[in-house]
């Protein structure tokens, strides 16, 4: 081929590999493959382009897929605010503090996250120690009771 027959040729194919490419740089990626088939996925998203219309928006390019989790929130006693557990994570047990003397009897449930009770046992004046040494590293779940009234639920983390 001739130079000026080599200049056009050279020109036309940049511009193609450009319009026809998609280009990103990526800390990771990979196939996989499986009984459902096969996917190839990318770590990262640097680059991208949006075209819209009046009838919708498509982003194309390397995109990630967005989920939205809305989690239900019970509403906050207010016995809550006045029961403390310390130290929080621990390792040997922990002591759960009410801020004052109850008037009427109280009490605690440990469950674990399956549900099954751990530990139970009452308040001495305004405190209880719960010993945790016997039991696995996990998080685990202290309600606080007043005659039988649930008027706290805290969270544990035993290490």
């Amino acid at each position: 081929m001739t130079a000026p027959r080599l200049f056009p040729c050279l020109m036309a194919f940049a511009i193609c590999a450009e319009v026809c490419a998609q280009r990103t740089v990526v800390p990771a990626g990979g196939d996989a493959s499986g009984n459902g088939g096969t996917m190839s996925w990318t770590l990262g998203q640097v680059d991208y382009i949006a075209n819209g219309s009046a009838s919708g928006t498509v982003a194309q390019g390397v995109q990630q897929p967005t989920e939205f989790l809305v989690l239900a929130t019970a509403e906050q006693n207010p016995m809550t605010r006045s029961v403390h557990v310390m130290p929080n994570p621990t390792s040997d047990g922990i002591t759960v503090q009410l801020s004052t003397t109850p008037e009427r009897a109280a009490t605690y449930r440990m469950l674990d996250l399956t549900g099954q009770e751990v530990a139970t046992g009452p308040f001495i004046a305004a405190s209880a120690y719960i010993p945790l040494a016997g039991l696995a590293s996990s998080t685990y779940v202290i309600h606080v009771l007043h005659d039988g009234t649930e008027t706290a639920v805290l969270r544990v983390i035993k290490d």
